[in-house]
Formats: C-alpha cells, structure tokens, sequence
C-alpha cells in the first residue's frame, strides 16, 4: 500500500477529493496540490539510502501551507524552500 502513494496509485486517506496529484520532480514520489491555493501542498517521497540527510534517507512527507513548509509543531520551518 505505501508503495501504491509514492507512485499516486492511492489518494492518501486525509488528502482532499478535489486535490489534484502528479509525480514529484526532484526525488522519486507524488505529490498533491490543492487548485484554489497553489501555495498549498502535500509531497509524499520514498527516501535515498544514500542521501546524506538522515531524514531523508528513508520515506518522508512535506506539508506546505501558504507557500511555507509546515513541521512536524504545525509552524513554518524557516529559510526550508520545498522540493518539487
């Protein structure tokens, strides 16, 4: 199942009906982007082994809410711009 929402297979449960998906450009995965605010969006990627970053070594999601990259609190992560 997980693998079927990195390749955008299955709508996660908690993304909106209406919300449109396509495949991530910069590391393998999807992403969701909300039509009536393009500065909102949910990136799902599947993770690197060899990325140098540990959390980005194993799968990950990206929550981006008015053009800001959201954190695990629900506040904006400064000076973080959100991959494609």
């Amino acid at each position: 199942m997980e693998d079927d929402i990195f390749s955008g297979k299955v709508r996660p449960e908690k993304i909106p009906s209406h919300w449109m998906g396509r495949p991530t450009s910069s590391a393998p995965g999807w992403r969701w982007d909300d039509p009536d605010d393009l500065g909102n969006s949910v990136r799902f990627f599947t993770g690197d082994p060899d990325d140098p970053l540990p959390s980005k070594q194993t799968p990950y999601v990206i929550v981006v809410s008015g053009g800001s990259v959201i954190g695990r609190d629900g506040k904006s992560v400064a000076g973080f711009d959100p991959p494609e």
